[in-house]
């Protein structure tokens, strides 16, 4: 047996954390470091005075230094340009991006500054400018000709591999409706919209709620760790994908449109990339039942992922789908 059993997970202690953070950053002290949650990555709130910040570990064997230090570039383009975006914090040695070598290999480190909360309370103010500062990330990146090493969401992410995941936990029939319908959600996408500037490029790739906060109301964005190339009408469709979980009307709301319209005040969308959101909305629960399927396997376990999550999953694409396709 060997001196070290293998694991496939494993979380990096607090206090040896706090140590690395006090040699890396020009912290004089550092009040807390704790565990903030565990998901695709592993986030720990870090205190000192009275700033906030989170470090985010990256598990093993998904991203190569390149990746990490690509989107710390990125964001601060962003910044730079005058989108509102947590940015990374600069480690003495002037990098942005460290790692360890935990159990199960190497994971790489990136520290953010706290996006802070205080909303005005003007949903529709606070929508048109969180629409307007998606088109600002797609117009600044397109402007720079961004391009980056990470997994993007071209047609084999959002529907073959998470389809892989997903296969041994559904039956045969309920598998073959999903990987036929996927795969006419993908034909109809690239009938409808080019593979090229601006409808194709840079995207933050998980527009929801538990990614952005607002000051006032001006939103701040954060957690690009899902970024990657694709359409950008399904960066959009993420947010109407999200916002239907809750409201099943939420594609008839005010709020909806004031969120097109301050996406038109910069980049107007086609007639063709609007008539693809609920193909693209279908599909994010094809990539939504993926990444659980990996979580399951790297950590999670397989409490939770029943009939029941299954059903749910199945019958939320069915729905997306119908719209998608009314006349099938």
């Amino acid at each position: 047996m060997p001196d070290i059993f293998p694991v496939r997970y494993s979380q990096p202690s607090p206090s040896a954390l706090k140590s690395e953070l006090l040699k890396r950053y020009p912290f004089d002290v550092i009040a807390d470091c704790t565990l903030f949650k565990s998901g695709l990555n592993d986030v720990y709130q870090v205190r000192s005075g009275d700033e906030i910040y989170y470090l985010r570990i990256s598990p093993a064997n998904k991203y190569v230094l390149k990746d990490i230090e690509e989107e710390a570039d990125i964001i601060n383009l962003l910044v730079e340009n005058g989108v509102n975006a947590a940015p990374p914090v600069c480690c003495n040695d002037g990098k942005f991006v460290w790692e360890i070598n935990a159990p199960e290999g190497k994971r790489f480190l990136i520290l953010f500054k706290e996006a802070k909360s205080s909303p005005s309370g003007d949903e529709t103010k606070m929508q048109f400018n969180l629409g307007q500062m998606l088109a600002k990330i797609h117009t600044i990146t397109d402007r720079n000709d961004i391009s980056v090493n990470r997994k993007g969401f071209e047609p084999v992410n959002l529907t073959t591999r998470p389809l892989e995941l997903v296969k041994p936990y559904i039956n045969e029939e309920d598998f073959d409706f999903l990987a036929s319908a996927s795969q006419k959600c993908i034909e109809f996408v690239e009938e409808s919209v080019p593979v090229k500037e601006p409808y194709y490029g840079f995207c933050h790739g998980d527009i929801q709620p538990n990614n952005y906060r607002f000051i006032g109301e001006k939103p701040e964005m954060f957690d690009f760790d899902c970024m990657g190339t694709g359409w950008r009408v399904s960066d959009i469709a993420v947010l109407l994908w999200n916002m239907s979980m809750g409201n099943e009307k939420y594609n008839e709301s005010s709020l909806w449109q004031s969120f097109l319209d301050g996406y038109n005040s910069v980049r107007i969308l086609t007639e063709s990339e609007l008539k693809c959101l609920p193909a693209f909305c279908a599909l994010r629960m094809i990539w939504f039942m993926g990444i659980h399927m990996d979580l399951k396997e790297r950590f999670t376990g397989s409490f939770g992922y029943n009939k029941d999550f299954f059903g749910f999953c199945i019958n939320n694409f069915k729905s997306w789908y119908s719209k998608a396709f009314p006349e099938l």
